[in-house]
């Protein structure tokens, strides 16, 4: 919800403000998530926001999921549902409100996944939606364009595609502490998915525990987490930098016909 009350402010205060529309997604996978849903739908309106709500069944297309892979299904199923949505109603750009605890979390689940090295740097600030490889409007596509400057004038023009929608995460900077007590500052109620407490649930409620009650040591506690995921991202930053300088530098050939590029 502070995400909600951030983009009503925006729109109020500023007259070319971009008009907010929020979707809220009922997993349906415990009882009272669609009144919880309505009553979200509700308060965000109240908000001046424009909102919908989005039912999904991640039981649809599959034998009765694992409760250890209820989280990844759930999540595939949010977004495409989102994405969808965001088609739907000619939006390109999906602000969720992922927060830096939630940042710590992914990277600690990634340690113990032995994911090492660039997948460290967990959460992107911006990238394409995820989940949705394929839907036409949603991954990368959508938009015609034309290929710019072809290498030779007489090839004709070569109708491609771009667009999509791109998900962006504003609030990675801020804690859950820090969203809670604006919310408390501004008395916008905000919602909180009972499930998330229970340990045994998922593998992601247990490292939540574990990095909220500090039982892990200094290197591995939330604040730790973060530096080292700013640190490798701005790393990979440099990488892609000179990646980029390196590609200009290059004389490259694109031959229409048979697909291919020389270099």
């Amino acid at each position: 919800m502070a995400l909600a009350s951030l983009c009503s402010e925006h729109m109020q205060a500023r007259n070319d403000s971009p008009k907010f529309v929020a979707f809220v997604v009922d997993h349906r996978l415990r009882d009272g998530s669609t009144l919880e849903a309505q009553k979200v739908v509700q308060q965000l309106r109240r908000l001046g926001i424009e909102s919908h709500m989005l039912a999904v069944n991640i039981k649809a297309g599959t034998d009765s999921p694992q409760v250890q892979h209820v989280e990844s299904i759930a999540r595939d199923h949010r977004y495409q549902a989102l994405g969808k949505a965001c088609y739907a109603h000619g939006i390109n750009q999906l602000l969720v409100a992922h927060h830096a605890d939630d940042q710590a979390e992914t990277v600690l689940l990634r340690l113990v996944g032995k994911f090492y090295g660039t997948g460290l740097q967990g959460m992107k600030q911006n990238v394409p939606i995820p989940a949705c490889q394929g839907i036409y409007g949603v991954s990368e596509s959508g938009q015609p364009r034309h290929a710019m400057n072809p290498q030779k004038s007489e090839e004709p023009h070569m109708q491609i595609e771009d667009g999509g929608v791109m998900v962006m995460r504003p609030l990675l900077r801020f804690s859950k502490q820090d969203l809670i007590s604006y919310c408390q500052s501004t008395n916008v109620k905000w919602f909180e998915d009972v499930t998330n407490a229970d340990t045994t649930y998922t593998k992601r409620n247990a490292v939540r525990y574990a990095l909220s009650h500090a039982l892990l040591p200094a290197a591995l506690r939330t604040r730790r987490l973060c530096v080292l995921s700013a640190q490798i991202a701005d790393h990979m930053r440099a990488i892609e930098r000179e990646a980029e300088k390196l590609y200009t530098q290059l004389p490259i050939e694109l031959d229409l016909a048979s697909g291919s590029i020389t270099i």
